[in-house]
């Protein structure tokens, strides 16, 4: 995985969000960040980073993970 375009595009799913003119728009792109958190979170969790694991994933996935 490469982190730093993770990050990205996470990134790029919170500023369309913030920018979305509609609500299913902004929620399909804070979908799109969140799954993409996850996604960090559990690769950071396999390379043994717990701490910087939940830098940004929802208590609920956080367990799930």
């Amino acid at each position: 995985m490469d982190l730093n375009e993770s990050y990205h595009q996470h990134q790029i799913a919170v500023m369309n969000a913030a920018a979305a003119t509609s609500r299913p728009r902004r929620e399909r792109m804070l979908d799109r960040a969140r799954g993409i958190a996850l996604d960090i979170a559990r690769f950071q969790h396999g390379a043994g980073a717990g701490a910087a694991a939940m830098w940004n994933v929802p208590l609920a996935a956080r367990n799930a993970a």
